[in-house]
């Protein structure tokens, strides 16, 4: 193992994690390299200074102040997912209204945009162009279709 993987273990040793297999193994390696000891000795150093540090008290409304913050958090998300949820919609209604005006100036109708269907769009060609009834352009364009 490398000075690497004992440094981790004397993080564990300090955190009372460690295992004691490796406790033994550690104390091994310990015994044999001073840059290992220098670096326990510091952390154990560091770790009783901070225990012996006094521990402040909060204030007793801080818990309430950070409750309301987040109940106010909480809400501003909200608001915000349904307005960003209806961001879109003007874009897209002024998308449709745009295609519908364009399509009215090049002379296409409603229906060839909306029905991809290109049978619908026969009738409603062959009506419009020709005068013709409904009944004439079905039987038109079954006649076309049983031709093929």
């Amino acid at each position: 193992m490398s000075c690497r993987d004992y440094e981790r273990m004397i993080s564990l040793l300090l955190d009372g994690r460690l295992a004691e297999a490796s406790i033994e193994e550690l104390r091994l390696h310990l015994g044999r390299c001073a840059e290992c000891q220098v670096l326990y000795r510091r952390l154990r150093s560091l770790n009783e200074q901070v225990e012996g540090l006094e521990r402040p008290v909060p204030a007793a409304e801080l818990a309430e102040k950070i409750r309301q913050r987040i109940a106010s958090s909480q809400a501003d998300q909200e608001h915000e997912r349904w307005v960003i949820g209806w961001k879109p919609v003007p874009l897209l209604a002024t998308v449709v209204v745009m295609a519908l005006v364009i399509g009215n100036l090049a002379g296409d109708s409603l229906s060839p945009i909306i029905i991809k269907d290109r049978h619908a769009q026969q009738v409603e060609l062959l009506v419009t162009e020709n005068g013709q009834s409904f009944s004439d352009a079905i039987l038109e364009i079954s006649n076309t279709e049983t031709s093929r």
